[in-house]
C-alpha cells in the first residue's frame, strides 16, 4: 500500500471542505438556470438550446452541475470554484468554452474539455437521457481513468471508489496496521455516500426527462414545443456530423462557421 497515497486520500476526504454536498433538485420554477461549467457554441446553442440545470453538487473546490438540453440529452459538467483564500482561478478550470473545446476519444457519450491545459480544465460529459444512471457513472469512470483529468477527481471523488476497494482488500491481505485499514474504510464509506447521492439525483432527472410529462418539462425548460426525447429523431450534432455516441478521433471538435 502506498502510504503517501493513503495520506493524500485522508487529507482530502477528512476535510469538510472536500466533501461533496448535494443541493436539492430544482423544482419546476427554477429550471431557467443554465448549467455551470459549460458554455455552448452559438451554433450548438441554436440547435440544442442552452442546457438547463436539473441538480447540482459541490464542495469548497469544485461544482458539479447536471442538466438537460432541448434534445433531451443530459450534460454533466464539472468546474472549479474559488475559495476565499485561494489564488485567482484560470479561466480554463472555471468553464468549458464551446468555441474552443476539445472532444476526447471515448466509447460512449461525448466528453469535452478546453483545448488549452485539458488536464486542469473544466469538463462536460453529454449523453442520452435513456442511458441508465449506473452506465453514465461507469462511462465517467472510464473517461477519468483514460484521460487522467484532475478536475474529475476533485469534482467527483467517488469515481475512484473501485480502486479504493481493491486497495482495502490488499491492505487486509498484507495485514496493514489497523489505523491505516480504518482510515481506508472511512474513505470508502464517505465516497459511497457521495456516489449514492449522485445516482439518486441522476435517476430522478432521467425519470423526469423520460416520463409521461417530458413534453411539458421541455416547455418549462425552453419555453417552446420540442419533440419527445424518447421518440425524436436526433439530427446531426453541432459539428455537422451524425453523433453515434461511439468512438471519435480525439481531436478538437469542429463547429460550423
Amino acid at each position: 500500500m502506498d502510504r503517501e497515497y493513503l495520506k493524500r486520500e485522508k487529507q482530502l476526504n477528512s476535510s469538510s471542505e472536500a466533501q461533496v454536498h448535494e443541493k436539492s433538485p430544482h423544482d419546476r420554477e427554477t429550471y431557467a438556470k443554465p448549467i455551470r461549467g459549460y458554455a455552448a457554441h452559438p451554433a450548438e446553442k441554436e440547435q440544442r438550446g442552452e442546457a438547463k440545470e436539473m441538480f447540482s453538487m459541490s464542495n469548497s473546490y469544485s461544482n458539479l452541475s447536471v442538466g438537460a438540453d432541448k434534445k433531451g440529452d443530459i450534460t454533466v459538467a464539472g468546474s472549479a470554484q474559488r475559495r476565499h483564500d485561494s489564488p485567482t482561478l484560470e479561466n480554463a478550470s472555471k468553464q468549458v468554452e464551446g468555441s474552443r473545446r476539445k472532444k476526447h476519444h471515448g466509447n460512449g457519450g461525448e466528453l469535452f474539455t478546453n483545448a488549452a491545459k485539458p488536464a486542469e480544465s473544466a469538463f462536460a460529459y453529454r449523453t442520452k437521457a435513456k442511458t441508465p444512471e449506473k452506465k453514465i457513472l461507469k462511462k465517467l469512470r472510464e473517461h477519468a481513468r483514460r484521460h487522467d483529468l484532475d478536475r474529475f477527481n476533485k469534482t467527483m471523488p467517488f469515481l475512484d471508489l473501485p480502486k479504493n476497494e481493491k486497495q482495502l482488500q490488499q491492505m487486509r491481505r498484507d495485514e496493514a496496521p489497523h489505523h491505516e485499514t480504518q482510515a481506508m474504510e472511512k474513505i470508502i464509506l464517505d465516497k459511497k455516500t457521495m456516489e449514492m447521492k449522485f445516482l439518486k439525483n441522476l435517476r430522478q432527472t432521467r425519470r423526469k426527462l423520460n416520463g409521461t410529462d417530458s413534453e411539458e418539462l421541455q416547455k418549462l425548460l425552453f419555453g417552446e414545443h420540442t419533440e419527445d426525447p424518447q421518440t425524436a429523431h436526433r439530427p446531426a450534432s453541432a459539428s455537422g456530423e451524425e453523433d453515434s455516441g461511439d468512438e471519435d478521433d480525439g481531436e478538437e471538435n469542429g463547429i460550423p462557421e
